[in-house]
């Protein structure tokens, strides 16, 4: 009778797999993450212990399709002294598997154009077309051989850092640099806009209590048609693959943290 009892439930459990067609990922285990950033990661057989800053990363990359939804549930478990602040998220990873930031994708809305006259590698000023929506905050830079039809993103061509100014004079567009080009952008290149940021966090900033818990669950699906920030709804234009991230302690308190049951729920 048992043993028919654990076929039953063993069919149950095959049928609903198939059914749902869920895959969860079990980053908790001894060799399901790695240690990026850190000068006291402890791993445990189901969990880790960060003293201090640290970033996790998870060693099982994920293949994004846009058809699914990805669900990232984690506990975080503080000490008896300090409370402490933990972000979860993803690495945004280009089609080669390599490491990205957020502004190789992260870029603004109509700020594509065209170089009008040759701009040499050292040059500040960059004489283009149109730089009516461009803007001169600290965190932006520039990317070469952008496309109207976003197939560049994720850029890697950062060229120049933030302007200091954007003003036309005649029939052309100046765009002062506030360094020096890294490369020489020839008439007719097309550029863009980016700027900076950090992961795609799908919890950022949440403190783990002294002597207490901190339950994480979010769930991302889907990839953006456009250009935009980064967000914990979806992933960004043109995203294949992914990696688990996790900060702990970024605030810098010097406290403990135990990370556990760290899985994501592909369905």
């Amino acid at each position: 009778m048992k043993s028919i009892t654990k076929l039953i439930m063993a069919a149950v459990a095959v049928s609903s797999a198939v059914l749902y067609g869920a895959e969860v990922i079990n980053y908790s285990a001894k060799d399901g993450m790695k240690n990026i950033f850190g000068k006291k990661v402890t791993f445990k057989e189901n969990s880790v212990v960060c003293q201090g800053q640290s970033i996790l990363a998870g060693k099982k990359i994920i293949e994004i399709d846009p058809a699914k939804k990805y669900t990232l549930k984690l506990t975080a478990v503080g000490n008896a002294e300090k409370s402490t602040v933990l972000y979860a998220g993803f690495s945004m990873l280009d089609a080669k598997g390599r490491t990205t930031v957020a502004h190789n994708w992260q870029g603004y809305p109509g700020t594509l154009t065209e170089v009008a006259a040759d701009a040499k590698k050292g040059d500040t000023v960059i004489k283009v077309k149109d730089g009516s929506k461009w803007n001169k905050s600290a965190i932006n830079v520039i990317a070469a051989n952008a496309k109207a039809d976003l197939s560049d993103i994720p850029n890697r061509n950062i060229v120049a850092d933030n302007i200091v100014s954007s003003k036309k004079v005649g029939d052309v567009w100046e765009l002062t640099l506030k360094k020096p080009l890294r490369a020489a952008l020839p008439a007719g290149t097309l550029i863009r806009q980016h700027y900076r940021g950090g992961y795609l966090y799908i919890s950022a900033g949440r403190t783990v209590p002294v002597n207490g818990t901190l339950e994480i669950k979010g769930t991302i699906s889907g990839v953006s048609s456009k250009l935009e920030s980064f967000s914990r709804k979806h992933f960004p234009v043109n995203a294949q693959k992914a990696q688990l991230v996790i900060l702990a302690d970024w605030t810098g308190k010097k406290a403990d943290v135990e990370i556990k049951d760290v899985t994501i729920t592909v369905e």
